[in-house]
């Protein structure tokens, strides 16, 4: 798993570990569930939610199969959240991205690369960590594409693979 999922994974259990103590998994109630969510909801985005309760759901699956439980605590569950803290994505238009294109033509310069990175993300899709991942050998200038075969982390400060493996591909 990536640092970042891993981190996700930490801040879940410590949010539970707050809430529920020691308590058993089995002891855990559809109700106990729904008042974590909503105490856990009433500081955190929606995003934040449902993400936690993906991950509780998933253990809580696995715990069934390993027949630890038997039933899911997570269905019917209401997640709850503080809309103020929820982002509302707010993307480009054609307008506002062939503007920018434009703009980041004009402003091209081998010595700061920022600007063919922007151009890079919009003429090809591909993820903002995996645009500084590339080097010269992922592009094929003869079949006009780009392999992307990894990512950059830019808290480590090197490439790492990419997201997964389908994430490799030829653009």
């Amino acid at each position: 798993i990536s640092d970042r999922t891993k981190q996700r994974y930490l801040i879940t259990q410590r949010a539970l570990e707050k809430y529920f103590g020691n308590a058993k998994l089995e002891n855990i109630t559809r109700r106990d569930y729904q008042k974590f969510i909503n105490n856990y909801g009433m500081t955190h985005a929606k995003d934040t939610v449902h993400k936690v309760n993906s991950l509780v759901n998933a253990c809580v699956k696995n715990a069934i199969y390993e027949d630890i439980l038997a039933k899911n605590f997570c269905d019917g569950v209401e997640l709850v959240y503080d809309p103020d803290k929820t982002k509302k994505i707010d993307y480009l238009n054609v307008e506002e991205m062939n503007s920018l294109s434009t703009f980041s033509e004009s402003k091209a310069n081998p010595n700061f690369t920022s600007n063919q990175m922007i151009l890079t993300c919009i003429y090809t899709g591909a993820r903002l960590g995996e645009i500084p991942g590339l080097k010269w050998s992922d592009i094929n200038f003869n079949f006009k594409t780009i392999s992307i075969q990894r990512a950059w982390n830019e808290q480590k400060k090197c490439t790492q693979p990419t997201k997964n493996e389908s994430s490799k591909r030829i653009i």
